[in-house]
């Protein structure tokens, strides 16, 4: 079934002078939603990564169209070589990284590419050891973390992936460094300090809310608390101490938000999303969190600013 694709741009502010001594009895509640600008293309199924003070959307169509939000406005890129969807992306020093995917042939990759930002050129590098997808990828240390994911040759030929692999771009060459339980698709991972935040997803048995912390430098997992609403193909984003779980798949027709404490370890419920949103890349730059694109939502770019109670 074809899908409206659309483009959602959301910016949430996240005011530091609300964070002072006199805002402690202060409380998110919600968001306050305004028009902005849409991009020139549709994207689904696609990634959103900051550089610096640019945010390029990509990887998200048959073409592997790429663009770049500058001052306002958007510029087109070189295309993605090797197009797909589904894909895991990060930027490392001065390039973006676009890992794995869905091709055109709907069949799943291996494939690793890398966009100089300063030159503008693609390029390959090693391959992922097995070709998945609707996997989440994260920068930490000065290496890239692939996890998990749905892994064999297509829709009809597949199963949750339980590895975590690691990249080394000095070595140029991908390792196995540990496993999940149980092993998912669709989740959602963030890099903060020495760790890495798993979160949600789908195991075999369905959504997770499942949140587990892993320590890189002592190899151990450590389980959080639970996300408030199980779902997969959501955004999650930090800000500060704070990491947002925007939208993903779920029953009703509104987009869940929560916000995760990494200092006390608990999740706060946010008045949800206008729509459903699901399927979208997500970045943050300086306070503000963005959107791009999404499964099922009209064409159309939203600005929201946080509503304190």
């Amino acid at each position: 079934m074809t899908c409206k694709n659309s483009i959602l741009l959301l910016l949430i502010i996240a005011q530091q002078s609300c964070l002072s001594q006199n805002s402690n009895d202060k409380k998110i509640v919600g968001f306050e939603w305004i028009d902005i600008q849409e991009p020139q293309f549709e994207y689904q199924y696609n990634l959103a990564l900051t550089h610096e003070d640019k945010i390029y959307a990509l990887a998200g169509n048959r073409e592997g169209t790429m663009e770049v939000l500058e001052n306002d406005t958007w510029s087109t890129l070189p295309s993605l070589p090797n197009p797909r969807i589904f894909s895991g992306g990060v930027i490392l020093g001065d390039s973006i990284y676009v890992i794995g995917g869905m091709d055109n042939k709907a069949k799943y990759s291996n494939s690793v590419d890398i966009y100089n930002i300063k030159n503008k050129k693609w390029s390959k590098s090693s391959n992922l050891p097995t070709a998945k997808c609707r996997l989440s990828c994260v920068a930490s240390g000065g290496k890239i973390y692939a996890i998990g994911g749905l892994e064999g040759t297509d829709d009809s030929n597949f199963k949750n992936s339980n590895t975590i692999e690691v990249y080394d771009p000095k070595t140029k060459s991908w390792t196995i460094l540990t496993y999940l339980s149980p092993p998912r698709h669709g989740h959602s991972a963030i890099a903060y300090g020495n760790k890495l935040l798993v979160v949600g997803g789908y195991s075999d048995s369905g959504p997770m809310a499942l949140v587990q912390e892993y320590d890189i430098a002592s190899q151990s997992w450590l389980k959080k608390t639970d996300m408030p609403t199980p779902r997969g193909f959501f955004g999650l984003v930090q800000i500060d101490q704070k990491i947002y779980a925007i939208g993903g798949r779920v029953p009703d027709n509104r987009g869940p938000i929560a916000v995760f404490d990494i200092s006390n370890n608990s999740w706060q419920k946010l008045n949800p999303l206008i729509h459903k949103r699901n399927r979208f890349g997500i970045t943050s730059m300086e306070d503000n969190i963005y959107i791009v694109g999404g499964e099922k939502n009209p064409k159309s770019v939203l600005v929201g600013t946080f509503i304190y109670k």
